[in-house]
């Protein structure tokens, strides 16, 4: 069974794809708390808190790792046991909507957050490419000027065939 520390770890993978600035920034606590939190020091109540709050994560699984990771499915889990049908009309309305807005809610997080995941890929699909035109025309100083010849030849022949597919 995992530790405090490896679900904290899981959460920084999670929510903030393992950047622990990102994460340390999101509860306003410091990059190397979050970092010995992660390795070996077990946070404090009022960290656990701010990190059960502020993602939404059900606090027994954050403390002994048993149950949901979000506090959604857990809640969802808790209100099936307490017999749903016993309710009121009012009181199922009631719960349905409020549940309604949690679901609105953590869905516009979850879309905030794949925005900023497609910018972090932008990102690094933007440097990669880069670095590929660089290693490119760092190797043609070495190729021969034959080689290099022949080279553009293929490129041309390659964007023909791209351009008329």
């Amino acid at each position: 069974m995992s530790n405090i520390n490896d679900r904290i770890k899981d959460l920084v993978l999670f929510f903030a794809n393992g950047n622990n600035s990102l994460f340390a920034s999101k509860l306003g606590i410091s990059e190397a708390n979050v970092r010995n939190y992660i390795s070996k020091t077990e946070p404090k109540f009022n960290i656990l808190e701010k990190i059960a709050n502020n993602f939404e994560i059900n606090f027994e699984w954050l403390l002994t790792g048993k149950g949901e990771m979000l506090k959604q499915e857990s809640e969802i889990v808790n209100l099936e046991k307490n017999s749903f049908e016993k309710l009121s009309i009012e009181e199922k309305l009631k719960a349905i909507f409020e549940k309604s807005n949690e679901l609105e809610e953590q869905n516009r997080k979850m879309e905030q957050k794949t925005k900023e995941d497609l910018q972090t890929i932008y990102s690094i699909v933007e440097k990669m490419e880069s670095k590929q035109k660089a290693f490119i025309k760092y190797s043609m100083l070495f190729l021969d000027p034959e080689d290099l010849e022949e080279t553009r030849k293929d490129k041309k022949s390659i964007k023909k065939i791209d351009d008329s597919i």
